[in-house]
This record gives C-alpha cells, sequence and structure tokens, in this order.
C-alpha cells in the first residue's frame, strides 16, 4: 500500500493529520513495515493513527524504529536488539556537531546498526558496520534497505578484532563509535589493538559507551586521552582521541 493509498483513509479517520502524513513514503501492510519522515511529534501521532487504523494486534509483534528522519516498523527481534535511545542519540550527535558531514564512520558492535546508520542519515560519506551476531546483522542490512543507505554502507558479519585486521591498511576513519557488552572487557581489547592501528589517527575521535563504573584508567597507559565525557542516567559516553 504506497503513500497515495493510505492517505485518504488516514485522513477519513482523522480530517486534521494532514501534516502528519506530509512526507511520509509508504505503507507494506504485507510485511508490516512503515517508512516515513517524521520529527517526535508527527513519529507518535503517526504511530497512533495507524495503531486505531490497522488494529493494535497488527502491531504487537513490531515495534517502530526512528533513525533521524526516518520511521520504520520491523520485525519485534530487530528491536529486542539493544537500541540506543532516541534522547541519548541526539545528544551525541549534537555533541559531534557538523564534524559527522562526509566523514567516514565505524561503528563496531553495532547491534541495529542505529547509531551507523544515524551517521549516515547526517551526511556521513561512508559507514562501516561490524557486528557478528546474525540476527543483528541481518536487522543492520534490513535497516540500510528500508533507510535506502546501503549504498554508502559496509556490513562486516564478523568480530571485531577480525574486522580491524581485515581493514588494516586502509585510512582512519574520522569517527570510531563502540558500544561493547557491559563489563566484559572487550573495550580493552579493542582499544589495545587500536593503538598501533593504521585505521587511527591522531584527527580520529573514538567514542565508546559504557556503564558508569567503568575503569578507563588504562586508557592514558595506552597513549590515549579522554577529551569529553557525558553522563547519563545508567551509562556514558567518552569521547577519546590517540596522542
Amino acid at each position: 500500500m504506497t503513500c497515495a493509498s493510505i492517505v485518504p483513509l488516514i485522513l477519513q479517520k482523522f480530517p486534521l493529520a494532514s501534516f502528519v502524513i506530509n512526507g511520509a513514503q509508504s505503507l507494506d501492510l504485507e510485511s508490516n513495515k512503515i517508512e516515513g519522515r517524521a520529527n517526535d511529534q508527527r513519529f507518535r501521532l503517526y504511530k497512533n493513527m495507524a495503531t486505531q487504523l490497522f488494529g493494535k494486534e497488527r502491531f504487537e509483534h513490531y515495534e517502530f524504529i526512528e533513525i533521524s528522519s526516518y520511521l520504520m516498523v520491523n520485525k519485534k527481534e530487530c528491536s529486542d536488539i539493544e537500541r540506543k535511545k532516541d534522547r541519548i542519540k541526539e545528544t551525541l550527535f549534537n555533541m559531534m556537531q557538523n564534524d559527522v558531514y562526509g566523514c567516514t564512520f565505524l561503528d563496531l558492535f553495532s547491534g541495529s546498526g542505529a547509531i551507523g546508520i544515524e551517521a549516515l542519515s547526517r551526511g556521513a560519506r561512508t559507514a562501516y558496520f561490524v557486528e557478528k551476531n546474525q540476527k543483528a546483522a541481518a536487522c543492520i542490512r534490513d535497516n540500510l534497505k528500508h533507510t535506502r543507505l546501503e549504498d554508502r554502507a559496509v556490513l562486516m558479519k564478523t568480530d571485531v578484532i577480525s574486522a580491524l585486521r581485515k581493514m588494516e591498511g586502509e585510512a582512519p576513519f574520522d569517527f570510531i563509535f563502540m558500544d561493547p557488552p557491559y563489563h566484559a572487557g572487550a573495550e580493552f581489547e579493542v582499544f589495545d589493538y587500536l593503538r598501533s592501528s593504521s585505521l587511527v589517527s591522531e584527527d580520529t575521535l573514538i567514542i565508546l559507551e559504557a556503564s558508569l563504573d567503568t575503569d578507563f584508567s588504562f586508557l592514558d597507559e595506552m597513549g590515549y586521552e579522554i577529551i569529553k565525557e557525558k553522563k547519563y542516567k545508567t551509562n556514558r559516553h567518552i569521547f577519546v582521541e590517540r596522542r
């Protein structure tokens, strides 16, 4: 079902909702995927309208995923994989300001790929996604397809260290983001590898999402410097450069 055919249906039930529909791209009822453009308010309203129009049961196994100006409904197995809360993600990219446009972006431990896709939607030249979980990788591939960003993306379905070794010798990335499992020590292994890697230069900004109690005292000994930090209720982002 295209946008052109769904608009009359929604407007019939919600006569004052035309501003919400403006910019919507498609609704595929067979696969229960919705794509559109929306800000936070329009996103909530559109979800509410679609649920009322087609029935709550139709969407109980699906969840809306918002990526920048895009939104879509995807299978719940994708959304069950840890995703970044919109507010935290927005804060993160606001801190990165205008440096994302035209950059090269590496998203490690990608999960659903929300961070890398957000970078692409904000104008990153290319983004690499590294995720070894097969369901998560399928989710990334699906999200890239439905945001029409796959032509600027590279998906590597392997563990992080293997992916880094495979890319060794390539030009340094502008941004490297990683969200490893908390309290597993994976960040130590990644930082240890990157301190002598061609993938990092003195201009590369490494951003790590971690728990509030994660100890990063090892960074100084490895030759890194924490240049800023943003704490949230249960986690934090640290911004690191190699000296």
